[in-house]
């Protein structure tokens, strides 16, 4: 799926292979939403983008900022996952201060552009 604008995924998304989503602004899942992908999932977007639950075995993050949605559950299950942002304003980057992304991953890449209180904020639910 690929849109000029921004995307508002509502409910939940399952394919047996991938999942492409990109957007030229921002990408919002709202709270509690999945996304299940039995090989790759990637999500771009332009601006913002704001996940509830990913799941698959590759999974790419490509935003100006990511953000938790807001719930407390897992955001990423997947064994590789690549998260990059590249918003350099003050506080762009993945997860804050104050809403970690919350991933179960066995390996991680990142890659992040914010600058003063931007940056990685990460809670593994288990071992990288």
């Amino acid at each position: 799926l690929s849109a000029a604008g921004s995307i508002a995924q509502k409910a939940a998304v399952n394919a047996g292979a991938s999942v492409e989503l990109g957007a030229g602004g921002a990408v919002t899942m709202d709270d509690g939403v999945t996304t299940t992908a039995g090989t790759s999932l990637r999500y771009v977007a332009g601006g913002v983008l704001s996940i509830g639950t990913l799941n698959a075995a590759n999974v790419s993050l490509i935003a100006g900022s990511i953000v938790d949605s807001g719930s407390g559950d897992t955001d990423v299950t997947a064994t590789t996952l690549r998260l990059a942002t590249t918003g350099t304003a003050a506080g762009e980057g993945a997860g804050t201060g104050a809403a970690h992304l919350q991933v179960s991953v066995a390996t991680l890449s990142a890659s992040v552009a914010g600058t003063g209180n931007g940056g990685l904020y990460l809670d593994e639910v288990g071992d990288i």
